[in-house]
C-alpha cells in the first residue's frame, strides 16, 4: 500500500474502487489487502482520515487536511473512469454526539453565510441533504455504495473490560452471547440513511445485517474474542476474516 497526501492506493486491476470517508472506511483495509492477496481485485484509492466525515460543506476547525482530501477524492472520481465509490463513516459518531464518548458537537454545516451545528436538528437537515446530492452526484459512475456504520458501543470496547480488571471492579461475564443494542439514536439515523440510498438509487454496504439479529449484535466471536478494538471501530483480525460483505466493492467485475 502505498501512500500520498491525500490517499492511501492498494494496487492491483485496472479497474479502480475508491473508499471515500474516516476511519470506519480505512478499518477495512484488513479484509481489502486479503483480497488483493488471494484474488483479482480493483486498484484501490482510500480517500479517508480519521474523523473526516465525507459530507461537503461539513467543516470541523481543528482539522483543515480533511476538506482537501475530500475535495481532491470527489475530483479523482469525477475526472477518471472509477468503476466503485464506497462513501461511508461512524455517522451515528457525528450526529447522535451523545452517544459517543469522544463527543464531536463541533462539526457543523457550514454554506458560506451560516455555521450549523450538525446535532442540531436543522444542521443535521442540511448535512444529510448534502450527503444525498453528493451520492446522486456520484452515480455517473458505475456502481455507488454507502457504507453504514458498525454498531455503536462503549460496551464494545475491550478498553472498559480492561479497566475493570485493573481497578479491581466487576467484570462483565465474557461469552459467545455477549451482545450489544442499537440504540434508538442509531435506528433513526440508520433509516434516514436507508432512506437517502433508496431515493438515489445507490446500494447499501450495512454491517448490522452481519453483525446483528433482532437489535442484538455480537460483541465477541471464538470464546469470548472482542470483535471491536473501541466502541466503533473492529479489530483487524475480525475484518480480515469475517467482513466479507465489503467484498462486492473491492472485486473485479
Amino acid at each position: 500500500v502505498s501512500q500520498s497526501r491525500y490517499w492511501h492506493v492498494l494496487k492491483a486491476g485496472p479497474d479502480v474502487t475508491v473508499m471515500m470517508g474516516d476511519s470506519n472506511v480505512e478499518h477495512y483495509s484488513p479484509r481489502i489487502v486479503h483480497l488483493n492477496e488471494s484474488a483479482v481485485t480493483n486498484t484501490v484509492y482510500w480517500g479517508a482520515r480519521g474523523g473526516c466525515l465525507p459530507i461537503p460543506h461539513v467543516f470541523q476547525d481543528a482539522d483543515q487536511l480533511c476538506p482537501e482530501i475530500r475535495s481532491a477524492t470527489l475530483k479523482l472520481v469525477q475526472k477518471n473512469d472509477i468503476k466503485k465509490v464506497v462513501v461511508g463513516a461512524c455517522w451515528s459518531c457525528y450526529f447522535n454526539q451523545v452517544d459517543h464518548p469522544g463527543n464531536r458537537s463541533n462539526y457543523y454545516f457550514s454554506d458560506g453565510h451560516q455555521k450549523i451545528g450538525i446535532n442540531t436538528v436543522t444542521g443535521r437537515g442540511l448535512a444529510l441533504a448534502e450527503l444525498e446530492r453528493l451520492l446522486l452526484s456520484l452515480k455517473v459512475n458505475e456502481d455507488i455504495y454507502l457504507l453504514l456504520a458498525s454498531p455503536l458501543s462503549q460496551k464494545a470496547n475491550p478498553r472498559l473490560f480492561l479497566d475493570k480488571k485493573r481497578t479491581g471492579q466487576a467484570l462483565p461475564v465474557i461469552t459467545d452471547n455477549y451482545v450489544i443494542h442499537l440504540t434508538d439514536p442509531e435506528l433513526v439515523l440508520r433509516k434516514d440513511l436507508l432512506e437517502i440510498a433508496e431515493r438515489v438509487g445507490v446500494k447499501v454496504i450495512d454491517p448490522v445485517n452481519h453483525l446483528c439479529s433482532d437489535n442484538a449484535c455480537n460483541g465477541v466471536v471464538n470464546d469470548g474474542q472482542f470483535i471491536y478494538k473501541d466502541e466503533s471501530h473492529l479489530r483487524p483480525f475480525f475484518v480480515k476474516e469475517r467482513a466479507t460483505y465489503i467484498d462486492a466493492a473491492i472485486l473485479k467485475m
